[in-house]
This record gives structure tokens, sequence and C-alpha cells, in this order.
């Protein structure tokens, strides 16, 4: 099921084999980002998820990516979070946007996403100003 109280960045789910986009949809709604960083730091696959949708195991790096940066973009920019905590947001998305920020700057992942990713490029846009003003 998929939320529909903020908007998110769905490309890279929609990148993704329609039997990894069903699983993608099932984090996003379920998972918390805890659990989805447990997962990608652990390197932990749910195969019993995986299972459940008849997806192949092969699948899971890219469908915890794309789940990654659904769910980083779907937090509001708010003022009451930090710049640490923000800047931690950004980064974790645009690694999984396959975007590092030690490998770009945040114009070239700005200049990837205006196309490609237009609800992720307003996203980091819009916490970037938060950032500068704090």
């Amino acid at each position: 099921m998929k939320p529909i109280e903020n908007a998110f960045e769905e490309e890279p789910i929609q990148e993704l084999a329609p039997v990894a986009q069903k699983v993608a949809y099932d984090l996003f709604s379920t998972w918390s980002l805890p659990q989805l960083m447990e997962a990608w730091i652990e390197d932990k696959q749910p195969n019993n998820l995986l299972k459940m949708h008849n997806c192949p195991p092969r699948f899971w790096p890219d469908i915890l990516s794309a789940t990654f940066v659904a769910k980083t973009t779907y937090f509001l920019p708010n003022p009451n979070f930090n710049a640490q905590q923000l800047s931690y947001l950004i980064s974790l998305g645009c690694t999984h946007l396959g975007y590092p920020l030690n490998q770009y700057s945040i114009a070239d992942v700005l200049g990837v996403a205006r196309s490609k990713y237009p609800v992720f490029y307003t996203w980091l846009k819009n916490l970037i100003k938060i950032i500068n003003k704090s």
C-alpha cells in the first residue's frame, strides 16, 4: 500500500522490475528509517518479504536503495531538525540515489536530480535552505 500524506521520490522505485517495485513499496510503507539503516549496515535482506512477493534476492540492493530515497524524501523539511540531522538525511538520500557526497558535490546532485528526480530535487533544495539559515 502506498502512503499518500507527503510527496516522495518514486522514480528509483519505478526504475525497478515490477516484482521488485512491490517489495520496495511494502518496505516503504512498513519499515522505519532505522530498520532500513539496520538492513543496510548489517547487510541483511528480508528473505521472508522477498519470498512473499516472489522476488529474487538479486534485486535486494536496488530495492533497498530505492526505498531509502523514497523514505528520506518523505521527511518534510522541518526547521526543528538541526543542521546535522538534515545533513545526514541529505547524505543518505544522495548515497542511495547513487551520488555519494564524498564523490559528488551538492551542485552535481542537483544537476542530475533537476530533470530525473524532481521530488528529490525540491526536497534537497528545501533542506539546503534550512541548513543555510541555521
